[in-house]
């Protein structure tokens, strides 16, 4: 334990969540679609508390829907997201 940590009253921040991203110009085509979710799924299972996060340049979401746990954003709104922090 480190030293700054035994002092009365302090408090750990939890770490975040390892954070694996997918990004993906168009998603339209099928098998564009299966190739970045079993790619992304599969990198989330090696990972499993990890967000698995897949970005594309399209601002709807893809057809079909992504399977749990994957979640899906615009690649600009996660920009300008990322810069908030």
């Amino acid at each position: 334990m480190h030293p700054s940590e035994q002092k009365k009253g302090m408090s750990r921040i939890p770490p975040k969540p390892s954070l694996l991203i997918q990004v993906c110009l168009d998603m339209s085509d099928p098998a564009t679609w299966e190739r970045e979710v079993r790619a992304l799924s599969a990198a989330a299972a090696e990972i499993p508390d990890s967000l698995a996060l897949l970005l594309t340049l399209d601002s709807t979401p893809p057809k079909p829907a992504l399977p749990a746990p994957l979640r899906w954003r615009p690649a600009a709104a996660w920009l300008l997201d990322s810069f908030e922090d």
